[in-house]
C-alpha cells in the first residue's frame, strides 16, 4: 500500500484529500498571540476576512519534525510517498527527513516539491493519478521526481505589501509599486522566488500570464491545469475563461496568503 502524504500547502481542500485518502500535514499561520493550523482552526475564507481588517502581520510556521514524526507512525505497514513545499520557502521538507531518521524506516519517500500552492496540488494530483499504476513507492518516487520539472506556476499579485513586510520585497520599491499600481508577475525557479515581469495593472499582468502559458503549456490534451486567487473568485474565472482549458478552481490558503496578500491570481501547470 503507497500512501501519499503532503502540506497544507498545496491548497488541495481538506474534503478532496480525504477522498483521495492523501494525508494533509498543516503548517500555521499566526495573528499575534493567535495561531491556526492551515485550513483547519481557520478556513480560507475566514482567514481573507481576519486579514482585511488585522492591524497585525500575520506569520507563519513549519510543520516540526515531532509533528511528522506522529503522521509517519500512523501508517506503519505502508510505504510513504511525502510531497511537500519547496525547500527554498520552507523548513518544512527538512523537519520530514529529521522525522524519517527518527523512524527509521527505509520506506519514507520525501520529494521536494521545489514548489507552493497549486503547482504542489498539482504534482500530488499527479501522484494520486500515478499511484494504481506504480509497482513501488519508489517508483511512483522516481515519476514524481520527473514530472516536478515540468511543473511551472505563475501568480500576479495585486499588492506589494505583504511581500514588504514579509521582507521579500524593499520598502522603497513597494512604495514606487503602490503609486505606479505596479503588479508583480511572480513565478518559481529551482523553488525559489522570483519576479518576472512588472506590469502598470492587473490586467497587463494577466494578459502576460496568459501568453506566458500559451508558450510553454504542455500540449497533451489530457494534462492538468489549476487556477487560485486569494480572495479573488471572478479574476481567477476570467483568467480560466481567457485561456481556455478547463481546470479547478482553488482557493489559496493562509500560509501562502499571508505572503501574497488579496487580489492575488495563480495558474500551473506542466511546460512542455
Amino acid at each position: 500500500m503507497i500512501k501519499i502524504i503532503t502540506d497544507s500547502t498545496c491548497d488541495l481542500s481538506i474534503e478532496e484529500m480525504k477522498q483521495e485518502q492523501v494525508e494533509v500535514v498543516p503548517l500555521t499561520v499566526h495573528f499575534g498571540e493567535e495561531q491556526y493550523r492551515d485550513k483547519l482552526d481557520i478556513t480560507n475564507e475566514e482567514f481573507y476576512e481576519k486579514l482585511k481588517v488585522s492591524q497585525v502581520l500575520p506569520t507563519t510556521s513549519l510543520v516540526s519534525p515531532e509533528e511528522f514524526f506522529n503522521v509517519f507512525m500512523k501508517f506503519p505497514e505502508d510505504d510513504l510517498v511525502v510531497i511537500l513545499i519547496s525547500t527554498k520557502l520552507s523548513g518544512t521538507c527538512q523537519s520530514a527527513y529529521i522525522a524519517k531518521e527518527m523512524t527509521k524506516r527505509e520506506n519514507i519517500y520525501i520529494v521536494d516539491s521545489l514548489n507552493a500552492s497549486v503547482a504542489l496540488g498539482l504534482l500530488v494530483k499527479q501522484a494520486i493519478e500515478l499511484r494504481p499504476k506504480m509497482k513501488s513507492a519508489k517508483e511512483l518516487y522516481l515519476a514524481l521526481e520527473e514530472s516536478k520539472k515540468k511543473i511551472v506556476i505563475f501568480a500576479a499579485v495585486d499588492t506589494l505589501e505583504y511581500l514588504v513586510k514579509g521582507g521579500r520585497l524593499g520598502r522603497a520599491a513597494g512604495t514606487i509599486g503602490k503609486v505606479l499600481n505596479i503588479k508583480l508577475l511572480l513565478t518559481l525557479v529551482d523553488g525559489k522566488l522570483e519576479v518576472v515581469a512588472k506590469h502598470r495593472g492587473m490586467q497587463r499582468a494577466l494578459k502576460d500570464m496568459v501568453e506566458r502559458y500559451n508558450e510553454n503549456c504542455s500540449l497533451d490534451l489530457k494534462s492538468m491545469i489549476m487556477y487560485a486567487h486569494t480572495g479573488a473568485q471572478q479574476r481567477a474565472e476570467n483568467l480560466r475563461n481567457v485561456i481556455g482549458k478547463a481546470g479547478d478552481i482553488y482557493c489559496i490558503g493562509s500560509v501562502v496568503g499571508a505572503h501574497s496578500g488579496l487580489g492575488c491570481i495563480a495558474v500551473a501547470y506542466s511546460k512542455r
